[in-house]
């Protein structure tokens, strides 16, 4: 059955952010020794959520009316995630899938994130429709592949479509075959980037040559530097460094949700971009990218 919580006809659901919500496990960064056969303790194992629930919690935070659409089942991970949703006040909309449909294992060394997953992503094709939204996100390509025909359906009804990259290599290799724009806005990292496009002089070039596949284009290269296309002009950015660095997982996330407000704001392209990265300068200094205290985005927030 579809959860909702909001109105049908109200005016104020504007954003959904549409993929797997992550029951995340953070591995210790250092001094992780284990023996076979033998029981090691730790000091400490952080747990999180992650995935979809990343960019809506920073959405909300920002003050926008955002909704986190995902599969969930009967399991233990699918309480934590409801409970989350209930205690953050994120509006839901949800439909059947199998017990505790994405777990991750994080494991952050020199501020590089190494993965073990398990995700059900075809239970994104059950997805109901999701054109009764001003802006879509799906903060995954694998997710976007999913999610292909409710995209098409929302775009068709004037829904404006985002698309993060999350580090699918097959579906960027396919972005090389897209000759239209197929979503609004793409959002990549540098990495994504290098792989979706041919040999480009610069990364301000990539960006520039991926608006066949989405009108506007913004890349984050590393955690120094941003370079956008959009609306037929160019903008670059370096980025200083973040004195109180914590833990990489969810920048990404951040700057997309951070960068969606601003435009859903009627903020100009330049000064969305900067917003943007003020957003994923502050989420680096936590652990990961579900934004649990929203007061500590209060000065943020007034700036939209």
């Amino acid at each position: 059955m579809t959860e909702r919580r909001f109105d049908d006809d109200s005016t104020d659901a504007r954003l959904c952010v549409a993929g797997l919500v992550y029951f995340e496990i953070f591995l210790p960064d250092e001094g992780l020794d284990v023996t076979p056969g033998e029981e090691t303790f730790v000091e400490r194992i952080d747990v999180g959520l992650g995935g979809a629930l990343n960019p809506a919690t920073v959405a909300a935070a920002l003050g926008i009316e955002t909704t986190v659409a995902h599969p969930s089942g009967d399991g233990l991970t699918d309480d934590a995630v409801a409970a989350a949703r209930d205690k953050l006040g994120i509006a839901a909309l949800t439909w059947p899938a199998g017990d505790d449909p994405a777990i991750s294992l994080i494991r952050s060394a020199d501020k590089e994130r190494s993965f073990v997953s398990c995700a059900d992503r075809q239970a994104l094709r059950n997805c109901p429709e999701l054109s009764v939204f001003d802006w879509l996100h799906i903060p995954g390509l694998e997710e976007a592949h999913q999610l292909a025909a409710q995209i098409e359906r929302a775009r068709s009804t004037g829904v404006t479509v985002s698309v993060a990259g999350s580090w699918a290599p097959a579906r960027l290799d396919a972005l090389n075959e897209v000759t239209q724009p197929i979503w609004d806005v793409l959002l990549l990292n540098g990495r994504e980037a290098r792989r979706a496009t041919e040999s480009c002089p610069s990364m301000a070039a990539r960006a520039r040559q991926l608006t066949d596949v989405a009108n506007d284009v913004v890349v984050t290269d590393g955690p120094g530097a941003v370079h956008a296309a959009v609306g037929g002009c160019e903008y670059s950015f370096q980025v200083p460094p973040v004195e109180n660095f914590v833990d990489a997982t969810g920048a990404g996330d951040s700057f997309g949700a951070g960068y969606i407000a601003a435009r859903l704001k009627n903020i100009e392209p330049e000064k969305a971009l900067k917003f943007a990265i003020s957003v994923a300068r502050l989420v680096v200094t936590q652990r990961g990218g579900l934004v649990d205290k929203p007061s500590r985005f209060n000065v943020l927030r007034e700036q939209l």
